[in-house]
């Protein structure tokens, strides 16, 4: 057996990121919580009301719903930055 096929395979040290990357990412990050639920909401609304004809209904409620799921995810991320999850 040859030294090099017993021996174990280096680790991969992991690099720390910079603060200029964790920012960049946790912006990223926050921008899809923002208007993604927001725009779901909206787009589905629109589509389903014409679907039924019932106009505002389902486009009022839908965005709402969004808007409600937004807030929680935004709160969420700044619950996680603050412990240090991110």
């Amino acid at each position: 057996m040859s030294e090099a096929s017993s021996s174990k395979p280096p680790t991969a040290v992991p690099e720390k990121r910079s603060i200029v990357t964790i920012l960049l990412l946790t912006m990223a990050d926050t921008t899809w919580r923002m208007f993604g639920p927001t725009l779901a909401g909206l787009f589905l609304g629109l589509w389903i009301d014409s679907l039924t004809g019932k106009a505002p209904l389902f486009t009022i409620i839908l965005l709402l719903l969004g808007v409600a799921a937004t807030v929680g995810l935004v709160f969420q991320q700044m619950r996680n930055v603050k412990k240090g999850k991110q």
